[in-house]
């Protein structure tokens, strides 16, 4: 077994386990190869993250049910961050100490960005789906299967200013995510011409924001950005309409949670995010699609299909390693690798390689719900 450093002193009382943390293990031959996954499985975004757990599973069955690699199966150990940064950390230092997972799937910015620093202490890898946060960009052992917010941001800016808006108006949750979107979006508006004439925020479990409305609704904005997750964007959108906000409402990276819990209320609402093609044809992308639609569990889509294409990704990642004759259990060795790999999209049939800043360019939509559903108005490549 190789172990590695303990972590640094600033997060020794967050950790609620001890000891040094193990990157793999070289063991029997035949001893799964360990795979880990940090999700909100509870608290505010839940209903909506279960959908990566679902992703990450039908990978790790359908790798297995083929033969799994050279013989060896998967085995995934999954973490409730509860969507918090103490989750993070909690759900990261059990799966690196105890779990002995050389690489760890994450969903969500908040516990994300608190699992990083234990990633790079460890010298373990961390691949986060569904987590857009600037500030996830370019940092060490963190590798980002999302196009990131500081490319959707002027995306949406762009696609609101063409529509002929200029006064706009943020309602964000208070987190990473909501911060972000405003962070991004913001000086591309701007430099457009437009201007900001409210910015509220809310907690990120949603709740009350009449008084936040209030605000908004004297400040007389032309377009709102809105920025949640989930059935909380739902929420929040469905509060908006109904207190007789009637300006259109936009944001990056909606999912069903928006139309479930909002309802008509949602119907107008516009997005940028990543798309599924399901007229691609790759292997992979039919595979995929074919194996969610299976299991029942609502549509395949952008977020369940991100993780799926993590748990690929760690496949690919082993297969070389023994190629080269390195220690696939060795989550150094991973880290090492994975910068110039180059894995399959399954949401557009193409392939997906990390840019510089440890994220990626892939296709997106600008989107529309349209009769309880997201229509694509147009897609682009996020560059």
């Amino acid at each position: 077994m190789k172990l590695k450093a303990c972590g640094a002193a600033a997060f020794a009382a967050a950790l609620t386990l001890s000891g040094c943390a193990a990157s793999g293990s070289s063991g029997d031959g035949n001893e799964p190869y360990k795979l880990g996954a940090m999700i909100p499985l509870t608290g505010p975004i839940a209903s909506v993250t279960q959908t990566y757990r679902d992703g990450i599973q039908l990978a790790v069955d359908q790798i297995n049910k083929a033969g799994g690699i050279d013989g060896v199966k998967l085995a995934v150990s999954f973490e409730d961050t509860k969507g918090t940064a103490e989750g993070g950390v909690q759900a990261m230092n059990k799966l690196i100490n105890l779990e002995q997972t050389p690489m760890v799937i994450s969903a969500a910015s908040a516990p994300t960005l608190s699992a990083q620093p234990i990633a790079r202490q460890t010298d373990n890898l961390l691949v986060t789906v569904g987590s857009v946060s600037p500030g996830l960009l370019n940092l060490d052992n963190l590798y980002v299967n999302a196009v990131n917010l500081t490319r959707l941001g002027p995306l949406l800016a762009e696609e609101l200013y063409d529509q002929g808006h200029r006064e706009v108006a943020f309602l964000s949750q208070a987190d990473p995510f909501g911060e972000g979107s405003r962070d991004a979006f913001t000086p591309a508006w701007e430099k457009l011409g437009g201007t900001v004439v409210e910015d509220q925020t809310f907690p990120p479990s949603g709740g009350d924001v009449s008084g936040q409305l209030l605000k908004i609704r004297e400040a007389g904005p032309d377009v709102i950005v809105v920025t949640a997750i989930g059935e909380v964007l739902g929420q929040v959108v469905k509060q908006a309409r109904a207190a007789g906000l009637d300006a259109p409402l936009a944001g990056p990276l909606a999912t069903g949670g928006l139309i479930t819990a909002a309802g008509k209320a949602a119907e107008g609402y516009q997005d940028v995010a990543l798309v599924l093609d399901e007229q691609a044809d790759s292997e992979s992308a039919v595979q995929f699609r074919e194996g969610f639609t299976a299991l029942e569990k609502g549509r395949p889509s952008w977020d369940n299909g991100t993780a799926y294409e993590a748990v690929h990704l760690y496949k690919q990642l082993i297969e070389t390693a023994i190629e080269q004759g390195k220690d696939p259990r060795d989550g150094s060795v991973l880290n090492d690798l994975i910068a110039n790999a180059r894995f399959d999209d399954v949401l557009q049939g193409r392939k997906v390689t990390f840019l510089p800043d440890h994220s990626v360019s892939r296709a997106v939509g600008l989107r529309t719900v349209e009769n309880g559903a997201f229509v694509v108005n147009r897609t682009v490549v996020a560059e």
